[in-house]
């Protein structure tokens, strides 16, 4: 092992880009690995879950209130429960406090198919008007004092404190600070009791089966169970618990984040093969540095074997050198990549990345097995070829670098399709992100200001009257849903097929300020009329210029009469949803209304935006107090161009994430390409030397040696392009809205990677050609 130091120790250079290489790839990894495996433990916080299903209708995890009554009929069901995830921001007054609140709603099977711990009081004690406040909350309420068998009031209704009971919310399961009855006579559920089987929103249902049961035949009897009820028969299905924490129909609880997982798994197992190929290329090469010593053990009795474990040794100690300040750096960016790969304010709070998740006792085995494997992929190849020196091929001088120089081709190929490839990609992803943020909304949203809150119809009422003698407020109106950011929807089975449409509702003065483009209207935009987009109009089999619209839209059912009895008009296009959201398939709408409760305001401003958003939201604050002694927090508040700068937030993240990766990706292909020129420029200096004796200049040399890595890179580049070219595609699948993948992006990255190579190896060139072929031939 001393042989090895001293032998690291006079090539520092190469070490030096080993160690940093696979380091840092493997603290990336760990970072991935670590995060994988603490979200699929997170998965699987349900007890017994590989027996608990989510309940869920086309494939969502909203349901109807009737849903839970019904599958005490379904014969493999051993528990059933029925709860919702907790509304945020409910306002509770205890004695002479007033505080904001998490609050959901449960039946009482509910804490028992969660395993849920009791500090105070029990189920049993679960009536209607009964209410369950979690151990911090608790502290909040009364401090040290005993909080059951007293009154509170949340959100004007009142409740008795039954229980307490202790904190949850690291699994699936949102953390909640108050639980009410589902059966209480007022609360969230009763908007969905009144249309038990009709009103799909926050309710989940969840379900445990007898072990060893059919889920598909399962399935067919759940559905079996609603035969007579249209909105529901044929659309529900179970879905695992753990499966339905990575699910997108997860819609109201914990939620995982699969695709991230996949991305970057992806891209720190691209990584980690770079680095690995570094290394490995690099020790391939230098193996002719130790001949001399290997061939030394062989003549002092040491075989073929014992060279190979020699150098596989070496490889798995220089490897948990690198794991061990691999570790300790994945632990410094953990913290920095969860960052910049999600929205901690939006993300599960299960879902972020932890520091703790990397030292579980399962982590650091698989650590060890990892150190391992990686050691011995990464000294394989050296030992293979040093195990096979001849001690008399060495002493004679005679032992050839042929197929180092071959094995090393090949990896500098795949390092540079790799570099390429995330090259490209990554710059896809820029000019992507860059077409989206161009992208028409459809309406003008010039100093258009949204103020979405969580306010009842009076205070809302208050506010409005306020804003509007404001000066900075040119125009204020209501609605629900906005173009380019959000909107309701709805599915109706018409002649036969489902029909969705997106509905924004807007009064008349909101649709005024936001500059629609009216295509044709046959009637007053009132309040009880509805506009169709251009495309809702084709999707029917209509023309723009019918005059059928509204028998052949509303009197066909493909919306619900109570958005509008008659059809005023149709408007161009405009969008809802995120970038990543297809809906072309999908009507569109816009419901004139007089005013109705949910609704939020939206503003025209004069002057300074700034100024306006600050004083905007000092009259909501001033309202909050005046009604609640304490300020709701706002859900949108802020000028609709930032709304849509949000909306691609997500893209925003992965973009950051993928250029950090693509310049780790081109730094490892440089490291690699400038040591290998190194060795290569030393190890071809006789063969310079030979070429300048008969007659060929620096410049000539310098131009015969580049055009070998011109040609080693081109190569790569003609491996690399479709694997980009397919890449990139796949990846704007995924948009609506997209850029058409220009061939210049291809010729770019092309060109950039010969600059690369040009830049890595050009200063060894040329100092190799610039020596006195003289004193290189001496020395042979």
């Amino acid at each position: 092992m001393r042989s090895f130091l001293r032998f690291l120790m006079r090539n520092r250079l190469f070490s030096l880009i080993n160690l940093a290489g696979l380091t840092f790839s493997l603290a990336l990894v760990i970072i991935i690995f670590s995060y994988a495996g603490a979200q699929r433990r997170t998965a699987r916080t349900v007890p017994d879950y590989e027996n608990a299903y989510a309940v869920t209708w086309n494939g969502d995890g909203m349901l109807c209130y009737g849903v839970s009554d019904r599958l005490s009929g379904l014969p493999e069901a051993e528990t059933v429960t029925m709860f919702s995830s907790a509304y945020e921001d409910c306002v509770c007054e205890f004695e002479k406090k007033t505080l904001l609140s998490d609050v959901m709603c449960a039946d009482a099977e509910f804490f028992d198919f969660f395993d849920m711990e009791f500090l105070k009081g029990s189920p049993e004690h679960f009536t209607a008007t009964g209410a369950f406040v979690s151990e911090s909350f608790a502290r909040r309420l009364a401090g040290e004092d005993d909080p059951e068998g007293r009154q509170l009031q949340i959100d004007g209704d009142s409740f008795t404190v039954a229980g307490v009971f202790k904190d949850f919310g690291k699994g699936l399961l949102p953390s909640a600070d108050i639980i009410i009855n589902d059966y209480a006579p007022y609360g969230p559920m009763l908007l969905y009791k009144e249309q038990p089987l009709n009103v799909f929103g926050n309710v989940q249902v969840f379900v445990r089966l007898t072990e060893g049961c059919d889920i598909s035949s399962v399935n067919d009897k759940l559905n079996e169970l609603f035969k007579d009820a249209e909105s529901v028969y044929g659309e529900l299905s179970l879905v695992r618990s753990d499966e339905f924490y990575f699910s997108e129909g997860n819609i109201f609880l914990e939620k995982g984040e699969a695709e991230l997982i996949h991305n970057m798994t992806a891209a720190g197992a691209a990584l980690l093969l770079l680095a690995l190929l570094n290394y490995i290329n690099l020790n391939t090469a230098l193996v002719g540095k130790r001949s001399v010593e290997m061939a030394t053990r062989r003549l002092l009795g040491s075989g073929r074997k014992d060279i190979f474990m020699k150098y596989i040794s070496e490889s798995v100690t220089f490897t948990a050198l690198c794991f061990c300040l691999a570790v300790m750096i994945a632990a410094a960016l953990t913290p920095v990549i969860g960052r910049l790969a999600m929205n901690t304010e939006s993300v599960s709070s299960s879902a972020l990345f932890n520091v703790r998740d990397m030292f579980g006792a399962g982590n650091l085995l698989a650590y060890v097995l990892a150190c391992l494997l990686t050691g011995v992929l990464a000294g394989v190849v050296p030992a293979m070829l040093a195990s096979r020196i001849s001690p008399i091929a060495t002493v004679k001088g005679e032992f050839r670098r042929s197929d180092r120089r071959i094995f090393s081709k090949i990896f500098i190929i795949i390092q540079n399709v790799v570099s390429v490839a995330l090259i490209a990609l990554t710059t896809t992803m820029e000019l992507q992100t860059r077409h989206m943020l161009d992208r028409p909304v459809g309406c003008d949203y010039t100093d258009i200001y949204y103020l979405n809150t969580g306010l009842s119809q009076t205070e809302r009422t208050v506010l409005q009257e306020r804003l509007a003698q404001l000066p900075c407020i040119d125009r204020i109106g209501l609605c629900s849903g906005l173009p380019g950011a959000m909107a309701m929807s709805t599915s109706d089975e018409v002649d036969g097929k489902l029909f969705t449409c997106n509905i924004c509702v807007l009064d008349t003065t909101a649709f005024n300020m936001l500059g629609f483009n009216i295509l044709n209207q046959t009637q007053d935009c009132t309040p009880g009329t509805v506009w169709l987009t251009e495309n809702t109009v084709k999707l029917i089999g209509e023309d723009i210029s019918s005059g059928n619209l509204t028998e052949n839209f509303i009197g066909k059912g493909y919306v619900h009469k109570s958005y509008g009895n008659s059809v005023c008009g149709v408007i161009s296009d405009f969008v809802v949803g995120s970038p990543g959201e297809n809906r072309a398939e999908e009507g569109l709408i816009i419901s004139i209304t007089g005013g109705r409760s949910g609704m939020n305001l939206v503003m025209h401003t004069r002057g300074d935006h700034a100024e306006a958003a600050a004083i905007i939201n000092s009259v909501y604050e001033e309202v909050c107090r005046e009604s609640y002694g304490i300020v709701l927090p706002t859900y949108n508040s802020c000028y609709m161009d930032d709304v849509i700068r949000q909306n691609l937030s997500d893209e925003l993240r992965s973009l950051r994430l993928m250029e950090i990766l693509a310049a780790l990706a081109i730094l490892l292909s440089i490291s690699g390409l400038v040591a290998i020129s190194i060795y290569y420029a030393d190890a071809n200096a006789r063969s310079i030397a030979v070429h300048k004796v008969y007659g060929a200049s620096t410049s000539e040399e310098t131009m015969r040696n580049l055009r070998l890595y011109f040609g080693i890179t081109l190569i790569a580049d003609v491996l690399a392009v479709p694997v980009a070219l397919a890449l990139c595609r796949r990846y704007l699948e995924s948009f609506s809205y997209r850029m058409d993948l220009s061939p210049w992006i291809f010729i770019g990255t092309v060109l950039l990677s010969l600059l690369i190579t040009f830049v890595s190896v050009i200063l060894q060139i040329r100092r190799a050609a610039g020596v006195n072929p003289a004193d290189t031939l001496k020395k042979e």
